[in-house]
C-alpha cells in the first residue's frame, strides 16, 4: 500500500487488483474485429504521465477506495491539487512511481514507458 499525506492526514493508496478492475472497465476501447475491450488502465497510466488533473483526481479517489479508512472525499482531492503549495508535478511522478512498485499495474508501466520512447524516438527521425 502507498500513503499520501493532505492536510496532515494520511491516506492510504492501494492499486491492486481491485482497482485495476474498476479502472479499465471505465474506458473501452472497439478492436479491429468489432470486439470491445476494456482499456482505462492503459488510459489512466497515459493520462497521468501527461500530466490529465482530473486523471489525477479519479485515481487518487479509486486508489484510497481499496486502500480503506481514512477515507479521502473528491473535493479534499480536489482542494489539495488547486493549493499553490502542492507540487503537482511532483504528485504526478509519485502517482506514476506507485504504479510501477504495484504488482497489479507495473508490468502495463512498463509496457506503456516502452511505446512511448518508441513513438518519440519515430518522431525525431
Amino acid at each position: 500500500m502507498f500513503e499520501i499525506t493532505i492536510n496532515g492526514t494520511v491516506y492510504g493508496l492501494k492499486f491492486g487488483i481491485g482497482f485495476v478492475k474498476e479502472v479499465s472497465g471505465r474506458r473501452k476501447i472497439t478492436l479491429d474485429n468489432g470486439m470491445k475491450e476494456d482499456a482505462g488502465l492503459e488510459y489512466a497510466i497515459a493520462k497521468i504521465q501527461e500530466g490529465d488533473i482530473l486523471t489525477l483526481v479519479d485515481v487518487l479517489d479509486l486508489g484510497n477506495k481499496y486502500a480503506g479508512e481514512p477515507r479521502l472525499t473528491r473535493s479534499v482531492i480536489e482542494g489539495y491539487l488547486e493549493d499553490e503549495n502542492t507540487d503537482i508535478e511532483r504528485l504526478f511522478d509519485d502517482v506514476l512511481g506507485f504504479f510501477e512498485k504495484s504488482n497489479a499495474t507495473k508490468k502495463k508501466v512498463k509496457m506503456i514507458k516502452e511505446a512511448t520512447e518508441a513513438a518519440e524516438k519515430a518522431q525525431q527521425k
